[in-house]
């Protein structure tokens, strides 16, 4: 049985048939990427759009006219036309490039691409590309100004400003990266088997606030008041946790009743979505 404490729950979720690993909001569209690319309407929540194609998703990002996909075993990204649905030429990277997230900073698609130890920026208008050092990169996020990736190697963060310039800050053990429009929040793992929550400065990178969370911290997601995020439990059995950045409370939980493939959140200007087992769910 689910356990339930606090959260608003719509009643509504939609079978995807497929573990979901990314999702990506396009203002009208929600973008659903697992086993194939789904883009659904938030409203109706009808399927639009299927691409069983884009098969292995790792990751989404929407740059305000096309969705990019970065697809597991493709050293390339997919994209769609976000307004026609159309699949136009995809950006092909260099031999074992492996990309998995996404991020857009308003001008630049990135992608990580741990198969090559770098991070790759894609120029949308023309498709070109530029990689950047950095090893075994796992996560990807903007702040408005600055690119983060987390290298699971060297247990750093490194920031990449817009003049191109890299500082590395010590973070062992993140998970999971969001901004809220001040600071840079991660998602880690602790040494004694918890997890904790961080907001860091972007501009120095030190720790402002941390609270404890549930173990194996992920899916970090902003919903412009609250951060939604996955955490585990000592069984782990995976949880929905709603948390207060300013107090660091969990203002609601949801026991998922599943051990793993909780891995995205996604949130539409009205609701946060949830990838939980085989289904979306709306809250």
């Amino acid at each position: 049985m689910r356990r339930w404490y606090g959260i608003n729950r719509t009643g509504i979720s939609i079978s995807t048939g497929e573990v979901t690993n990314a999702m990506a909001f396009d203002g009208t569209n929600l973008w659903v990427g697992g086993g194939n690319l789904i883009e659904i309407n938030p409203v109706t929540n009808a399927t639009v759009n299927s691409y069983p194609t884009m098969n292995n998703v790792s990751g989404i990002a929407f740059d305000g006219a096309r969705i990019w996909v970065a697809r597991n075993g493709f050293d390339g990204l997919i994209v769609v036309d976000a307004g026609t649905g159309a699949v136009l030429t995809p950006v092909t990277l260099p031999s074992g490039s492996i990309p998995i997230k996404l991020a857009f900073d308003g001008q630049y698609i990135w992608v990580t691409t741990p198969g090559t130890s770098t991070v790759t920026r894609v120029d949308p208008s023309d498709s070109s590309f530029t990689s950047y050092a950095v090893n075994s990169a796992s996560d990807i996020a903007f702040d408005g100004a600055n690119i983060w990736a987390y290298s699971s190697n060297d247990q750093a963060l490194i920031r990449i400003d817009a003049e191109l310039n890299t500082t590395s800050y010590s973070a062992p053990l993140v998970r999971t990266m969001a901004f809220d429009g001040t600071n840079l929040w991660i998602g880690s793992n602790t040494n004694n088997g918890g997890g904790q929550l961080s907001a860091l400065d972007i501009n120095t990178g030190a720790t402002v606030r941390s609270f404890p969370v549930g173990y194996a911290p992920y899916g970090l997601t902003f919903d412009g008041a609250y951060f939604w995020l996955f955490t585990a439990d000592s069984n782990d059995v995976q949880w929905v946790q709603k948390v207060n950045p300013s107090t660091g409370a969990v203002v609601a939980s949801l026991d998922t009743g599943r051990v793993n493939f909780c891995n995205a959140f996604c949130f539409d200007g009205a609701y946060v979505w949830a990838g939980v087992g085989f289904s979306i769910f709306k809250y």
